[in-house]
């Protein structure tokens, strides 16, 4: 156990002896040299902040941002300085502990369109794992990581199964899966599935929405989850728009509306409704004014260029996120993931995966 004291360029350092012989550990190295170095007349002078750790056992010491530590023995007559300190440490984490049920965390999400994943020459499992875990965010350099993913275009049951064990493998992470039914009207079939980390998310349903008079060629999935480290919740509708004639495509753009209005108004104590997938269509058409006039309003993030065309560059922007803003509160940035070769990519998939990042501390439905 330990308290912390910060201490900057100025300030007064805490009652501690200016004698003794202070060490840097750095790398494995060592080298002696004496506290005035950097303490003059018991204020800093070295570029710091510096941070006083006063620890129950046998060492005192000071860091700043760099990598370096210094340390050395306490004097006896310091002892009564660093219990006192450490009683106010421990007031302070019961303060906190009391105000407080759970840190913030993000939620990272995935939406994908995965080109017939599982059939002949679309099986490289661990190519998706890395793309999805290792080029989260829109540049080489995002942190990467990822919690639910939502695919579209998964050919065969076997496909997800397949897929989630390469991110378990990939990842290091448990993860788990529900993959749906295979839906289409004619012989021509795909399945949408999610895949989830088990340590970050848990799954509270799914299903496949019931489309009555077949508006959709390929009805949505239906997928509500709670995000364990902050018990917030989401429902999220994962669609895949047919591609067909102009007119069926319209048609569907039209009647999505309907779908995201009974899937909010189903449940009292979720408002957190978050539309997602390949919709074949720019975000900014007029084909959505059904759903951007839903109340409260509806409307976009992501309408980036999408879809990868066979000479390696991107051509439609097809693959959006849809929500409404006063309800999902937790909305932090959302984009298009980052791809290193578009060649080598466009062997995975003709479409880049689109990723939302959402912050929350608690549930705020």
């Amino acid at each position: 156990m330990e308290a912390v004291v910060v201490v900057r360029v100025g300030e007064v350092v805490p009652k501690i002896s200016t004698k003794g012989t202070w060490s840097r550990r750095d790398g494995g190295s060592h080298e002696d040299f004496h506290r005035d170095a950097f303490v003059k007349d018991e204020k800093i002078t070295a570029p710091g902040p510096w941070r006083v750790h006063l620890q129950s056992r046998s060492s005192t010491t000071r860091n700043c941002r760099n990598p370096a530590l210094y340390s050395r023995q306490p004097l006896p007559t310091e002892w009564g300085f660093i219990m006192r300190a450490m009683g106010i440490l421990l007031g302070m984490c019961l303060l906190a502990c009391a105000g407080t049920a759970s840190a913030g965390a993000y939620l990272r999400v995935v939406s994908w369109n995965t080109l017939h994943a599982g059939w002949s020459g679309q099986t490289d499992w661990n190519g998706y794992a890395r793309q999805a875990w290792s080029q989260f965010g829109s540049t080489a350099s995002a942190a990467n990581g990822v919690d639910l993913i939502f695919a579209q275009e998964v050919m065969y049951d076997t496909a997800a199964a397949s897929m989630a064990a390469a991110l378990n493998s990939t990842t290091g992470y448990s993860w788990d899966y529900r993959v749906t039914p295979a839906i289409g009207r004619t012989s021509y079939k795909e399945r949408y599935a999610v895949f989830f980390r088990t340590d970050r998310v848990q799954l509270l349903s799914h299903s496949v929405w019931t489309d009555t008079g077949d508006k959709f060629e390929r009805e949505p999935q239906i997928v509500k989850v709670r995000h364990v480290q902050t018990g917030a919740d989401y429902t999220f509708i994962n669609w895949h728009t047919v591609f067909g004639t102009t007119a069926q495509r319209q048609a569907e753009v039209a009647q999505i509306a309907s779908v995201f209005s009974s899937v909010q108004s189903s449940s009292s104590s979720d408002q957190d409704v978050i539309l997602l997938g390949d919709h074949n269509r720019d975000a900014t058409s007029a084909w959505w004014s059904n759903l951007t006039s839903v109340s409260p309003a509806a409307s976009y993030r992501v309408n980036e260029l999408t879809s990868i065309n066979t000479s390696c560059g991107y051509a439609s922007a097809y693959d959006h996120f849809w929500f409404q803003s006063s309800y999902v509160s937790e909305y932090s940035t959302s984009g298009r993931d980052y791809i290193g070769n578009m060649c080598v990519f466009r062997d995975l998939s003709d479409h880049a995966p689109i990723y939302l990042s959402l912050y929350s501390s608690a549930d705020t439905d």
